[in-house]
């Protein structure tokens, strides 16, 4: 029987006839040459292949995302900071959005949970600092509204952008 490259399945890999593998310790079994990765005298450079530094069992950082800067930004409460921070951030969008869609968890109802502002106050957060990044290019009003238009299919009127634009 023939393997990929046309050499018969039970050909062995290395040039001493054996199945080249290393010891315990890394040394190879039976002075063997070794194929690829296996190779023996030549060691590792000693970058990479290592495990990436991990803070938690996904690999999930809060510190090192830039956006969770944003939430605490905008006023999100502290409750609802430390909710995004063990979702994680695109998970907690998800959540977010949920709850300022549902009509049901508008008012109160009796239930105890932290004042969430709406997602559109994310949104709208996100949109005029799309709107600060277009003018600080030196873009004029009418162009930073084509290109919110355009790229987050929202028209603003052009009164509206250039106040947001004065602000910065």
């Amino acid at each position: 029987m023939l393997g990929l490259r046309g050499c018969a399945m039970s050909d062995k890999r290395t040039s001493e006839g054996e199945i080249a593998q290393g010891d315990l310790f890394g040394a190879p079994s039976g002075g063997a040459q070794g194929v690829g990765a296996r190779r023996a005298g030549e060691g590792a450079d000693g970058a990479g292949g290592e495990y990436l530094e991990m803070c938690g069992a996904q690999n999930f950082c809060p510190d090192a995302d830039p956006r969770f800067a944003d939430l605490r930004r905008i006023g999100l409460p502290r409750a609802w900071l430390m909710v995004a921070e063990t979702i994680g951030f695109d998970a907690w969008l998800e959540v977010w959005r949920r709850i300022s869609a549902d009509e049901s968890l508008l008012h109160d109802g009796g239930q105890r949970m932290p004042k969430l502002r709406s997602f559109d106050a994310y949104l709208r957060f996100q949109r005029n600092r799309y709107i600060d990044a277009l003018a600080a290019r030196g873009m004029s009003v009418p162009q930073v509204a084509r290109a919110v238009a355009r790229n987050l299919r929202e028209p603003l009127d052009e009164k509206h952008v250039a106040k947001i634009m004065r602000r910065r």
